[in-house]
């Protein structure tokens, strides 16, 4: 494995899936009808940065994280990629804060 410290599986309508030297996890997509998929993939990483940020998640701690905070950080990134495909565009198409 080397100095890889995370793996991330992006399936689409399939869900998504983590994997760390220490755990693996899968959380599940809502069906959506999708219109624009342009941008999806760099919301979903986008999204899932912001979710280790937010809780001071860097490369030195990542092993420490639970399965059921990288799996809330799937989550988070497939809601984030679900309502984003459903709408026109790249960046426009991403949704606010306060629509998550």
């Amino acid at each position: 494995t080397g100095n890889t410290k995370l793996v991330i599986y992006t399936k689409g309508a399939g869900g998504a899936e983590a994997y760390t030297s220490t755990t693996n996890v899968f959380a599940a997509s809502r069906k959506v009808k999708a219109v624009d998929t342009t941008g999806a993939g760099d919301g979903f990483i986008g999204s899932f940065l912001y979710c280790l940020q937010r809780n001071e998640i860097t490369a030195k701690n990542l092993e420490k994280v639970s399965a059921e905070k990288l799996e809330e950080y799937l989550a988070f990134a497939n809601r984030f990629c679900g309502i984003s495909v459903t709408r026109h565009g790249a960046i426009a198409s991403y949704p606010k804060l306060d629509e998550m």
